[in-house]
């Protein structure tokens, strides 16, 4: 059986949940940006949140 199948599903509210819900609203962000400041800002937010995850353990569930 895949390593996927096997997860557990998000709890609603979980940190979990909340971060991959910030790192879908920061991800939608920068794709409708177009000023430069802007899309250095929401990159660098986008990479910390992307860390975090990673350093937690977690995997994106789509």
């Amino acid at each position: 059986m895949p390593a996927a199948s096997m997860q557990k599903p998000a709890r609603p509210g979980s940190s979990e949940e909340l971060l991959d819900a910030a790192i879908d609203t920061v991800y939608t962000k920068l794709k409708h940006v177009n000023h430069s400041s802007h899309i250095v800002a929401l990159s660098q937010e986008l990479r910390e949140l992307l860390k975090m995850r990673n350093e937690m353990g977690y995997e994106k569930q789509r």
